[in-house]
């Protein structure tokens, strides 16, 4: 891909003629070169030459109208200067400095330093020129954010030089190699839907995730080599085998099964085929129409591109071989359909399983209740099942169990301990692969279900597990740092304390956070929807980033605010992939997606609508459910977490920024008065999330 439209040291840039400039800018015909156009370059052009005439700024690099892929823009002018990088934003005409072009100004650099390798440490100015402005008598030169800089605004070639200069001269950096920075990797975070297509059309999770110089971290790309090599020993050793890849909520353990299923599809060897499963429906669901919509594009754009070379013939070939059901129907599976293999003691249609939130797994009691009128001697937990129906395979089997932890919410959930029971009790021959993480913190894996396992207990029949040579601790099967909140790993942590009632250590992370990743808080519907329709940028001229409303599905009362939260009719997938013309999407923000429907998804912007059924008063949170026509009080211990933890999701499920709506509520309505709303708002806003 060619980043730049012009690249020349700034020696030659001064030699050259602003008509070579132009002609080189034009090559690429994207630009209707008429008379505006001209006259902007020419006036951009002016005012770099003059701004670039001191000998300090000889060795430099300029570089015009750059490509920043994420936001489908072009940065007019980056100036790579004595180790700097100068981020250039031209308004030609402009007589102020406009909000908006100061914004933008500094998502270029939010932009760069997130997601540009080379540009993750380097220091950042972003600067703002508007040719018919007045020029500021002082121009402020102190940090806006880490190795970020405060917006330098300026109107002449003159005062830009001065800016250059200072950065120039205030201290001595390392020289910025110019082609090294042009080919550094561009990696943005994509949503697990563009990560399922980018894998789909064979791009490496390499590519598609970022790097995080976090030292903790673990690069998914060390972690998918070491699940490959473990099934690779499992194969050439015909052994069977499980691996538990544990991580923090948004690490990319779902983008690592993905990329492990992809890449074992089967297509040199069937037998070698992988299935990713996961009991997440709508999360099934998106990623099958997701990726059949997209083969069918595809699909539609060969045949046109054959009928124009009068190549028809080849038409139905391409109709056969193309993927579109074995996307649809074997690449990605609910848990269920293959649940039921086993039930109808049928053999097992692949050797390599994925798990997605395997924690997730039935308990024997909810297994019972759920299928007992279908199989009526059912007497087994979903984890034995699994590894039992897998154990059939003769020769060789996988299971690839992704887990996490701290957002239970469905009863029944059997937990990562389920697993451990099963292959101590029963399967014994199978090799165990786990990071050491699991044994150093138990605690965000345990599971309060209704047979009140302890967390005493997880520990045991971990260290039973270890006990044996037939388990090994491979650190990098544990992922540590968050992917999803690309502008702040430390989304989760907020989240925890929002609902935890700690203010003080959500004001803490609020004052890292909020200059990259913006939280709003607000008792107007209407307020909340204008502020993340302003946040969200276009998307290559059609669909803006997407947006949408979340609330927990104990929510009864939003319907009161006009917020309807559906669940069984809810078309998720029209919700998560349709555009701003369809009426059931997220963008028209009349359908409120709960818990149970955004786990394991994601979008750009929310508004987390806050309800009745979680509510702060006198120092702490009581929990409350909506039946009938009375709020009634949940006293279990397990839907207590379960409703505590549908808030978590919620308040994670938003990758650049959220609003969180609490209603006024209505003194004349017996079901929303103004008591059951007011002390969560004040506990936000005690938070420091400042109120719009």
């Amino acid at each position: 891909m060619r980043r730049a439209y012009y690249q020349n040291k700034v020696s030659e840039f001064l030699m050259d003629s602003a008509d070579v400039i132009m002609g080189r800018l034009a090559q690429i015909n994207e630009f209707d070169l008429d008379l505006n156009q001209r006259d902007a370059w020419q006036k951009e052009i002016d005012l770099l030459k003059e701004a670039l005439l001191k000998p300090e700024f000889a060795s430099g690099t300029i570089l015009l109208e750059y490509t920043i892929p994420r936001l489908c823009g072009r940065i007019d002018a980056i100036l790579l200067l004595n180790g700097v990088v100068f981020v250039v934003e031209f308004k030609v005409g402009e007589r102020t400095y406009p909000k908006e072009a100061i914004k933008q100004v500094l998502e270029y650099c939010l932009d760069l330093k997130y997601f540009h390798q080379a540009s993750e440490n380097l220091e950042l100015v972003p600067v703002l020129v508007c040719t018919k402005a007045e020029d500021s008598d002082i121009l402020d030169y102190s940090a806006y954010f880490e190795t970020i800089y405060k917006p330098i605004l300026c109107a002449s070639g003159s005062k830009l030089q001065e800016a250059l200069y200072h950065f120039s001269v205030s201290k001595p950096r390392k020289e910025i190699n110019a082609e090294e920075w042009m080919q550094s990797i561009y990696s943005p975070t994509p949503t697990i839907i563009e990560a399922a297509r980018a894998l789909y059309a064979n791009h490496s999770v390499a590519d598609i995730s970022r790097t995080n110089d976090d030292s903790r971290a673990t690069n998914l790309t060390h972690t998918t080599e070491a699940l490959n090599s473990i099934i690779d020993n499992t194969i050439a050793r015909k052994e069977k085998a499980i691996c538990f890849l544990t991580g923090v909520p948004g690490a990319g353990k779902t983008l690592v099964g993905l990329n492990i299923a992809i890449q074992r599809r089967g297509d040199v060897d069937p037998s070698e085929r992988a299935v990713f499963l996961s009991g997440n429906v709508p999360l099934v669901r998106v990623l099958q129409k997701a990726l059949y919509d997209d083969a069918s594009a595809k699909r539609e754009k060969i045949k046109e591109l054959l009928k124009e070379r009068g190549e028809e013939n080849r038409i139905p070939e391409l109709v056969e071989n193309y993927r579109d059901q074995a996307i649809e129907k074997t690449f990605v599976m609910d848990i269920f359909g293959f649940r039921k293999e086993y039930l109808d003691n049928s053999p097992p249609s692949c050797k390599i399983a994925i798990f997605d939130e395997s924690q997730r797994a039935w308990t024997r009691q909810r297994m019972h209740n759920k299928l007992s009128k279908r199989y009526p001697r059912i007497n087994i937990s979903e984890p034995e099942a699994l590894i039992d129906q897998m154990d059939k395979n003769e020769d060789w089997a996988v299971i690839v169990c992704l887990v996490g932890g701290g957002q239970e919410i469905h009863n029944g959930e059997a937990g990562i301990i389920e697993w451990f029971r099963a292959l101590n009790r029963k399967f014994k021959t199978w090799k165990v692969y786990v990071s050491d993480y699991l044994e150093q913190h138990p605690e965000n894996f345990e599971i309060n279900d209704s047979q009140d396992e302890s967390f005493s207990k997880l520990t045991d029949e971990f260290a039973c597990l270890k006990s044996c040579s037939r388990t090994a601790i491979i650190p990098s099967l544990h992922l540590n740092v968050s992917q999803r909140s690309f502008r702040s790993e430390k989304v989760s942590c907020l989240a925890d304390c929002i609902v935890n009632g700690d203010i003080s250590g959500a004001k803490n992370l609020l004052q890292e956070i909020q200059i990259v990743y913006p939280i709003v808080l607000t008792r107007n519907l209407e307020t909340a929807k204008k502020w993340i329709k302003q946040q969200a940028k276009q998307i290559n001229g059609s669909s803006p980033e997407r947006y949408g409303i979340l609330a927990s599905s104990g929510a009864l009362r939003l319907r009161a605010e006009g917020i309807t939260i559906p669940k069984e009719d809810m078309d998720i997938c029209a919700w998560m992939l349709g555009d701003e013309s369809n009426v059931n999407s997220s963008y028209y923000m009349e359908i409120a997606a709960s818990e149970f429907k955004i786990q394991g998804l994601e979008i750009d912007y929310a508004v987390v609508a806050w309800e009745g059924d979680y509510r702060y008063k006198d120092g702490g949170f009581s929990f409350h459910k909506f039946r009938g026509s009375n709020w009634q009080n949940v006293n279990n211990l397990t839907q207590r977490d379960y409703l505590k933890n549908s808030y978590r999701v919620l308040l994670t499920r938003a990758r650049q920024g959220f609003a969180i709506y609490v209603p006024y509520g209505s003194q004349e309505d017996a079901t929303r008065p103004s008591h059951h709303y007011d002390g969560t708002f004040q506990l936000l806003k005690n938070m420091g999330i400042p109120e719009i």
